[in-house]
């Protein structure tokens, strides 16, 4: 099976063994990790039902790294106000955890949105955190 027609299988029926797979085959980089990130989830909206770090690639050279993300939605995820909180919990997760950049996957019933949220530096010194969230 392609990388192609392994996304296309996880888009139609949503597995998280066949999305750690597609990503190691993407890259040799990628290693799996397992951690709970769903206190970042907001109280108030019932549809994110959990958030987990499923892998991460580190880049030696510029001490860089971009973490895999998946969360179990019900309801319609392509709704605006949908698109918006998952964008926020990207933001938040990234922000909280000094977290580089991030690959989030949401998923439902006949649902998935896969979104890069990334980090962009406003002063380039290594010395200075301050950054600012984007969606590339």
């Amino acid at each position: 099976m392609t990388k192609v027609e392994l996304l296309e299988q996880i888009i139609r029926d949503f597995n998280k063994d066949a999305l750690i797979q597609f990503y190691k085959l993407s890259s040799d980089k990628f290693r799996p990790v397992s951690k709970d990130f769903s206190d970042n989830l907001p109280k108030d909206d019932k549809r994110f039902e959990n958030i987990e770090q499923i892998g991460r690639i580190e880049h030696e050279k510029k001490a860089q790294s971009i973490a895999f993300f998946i969360s179990s939605v019900s309801g319609e995820i392509s709704e605006r106000d949908s698109k918006k909180k998952q964008y926020d919990i990207g933001k938040k997760i990234l922000r909280d955890n000094y977290l580089d950049a991030g690959i989030f996957v949401f998923y439902g019933k006949n649902n998935f949105r896969l979104s890069l949220i990334a980090r962009r530096d406003s002063n380039p010194q290594p010395s200075d955190r301050q950054s600012e969230i984007g969606v590339l």
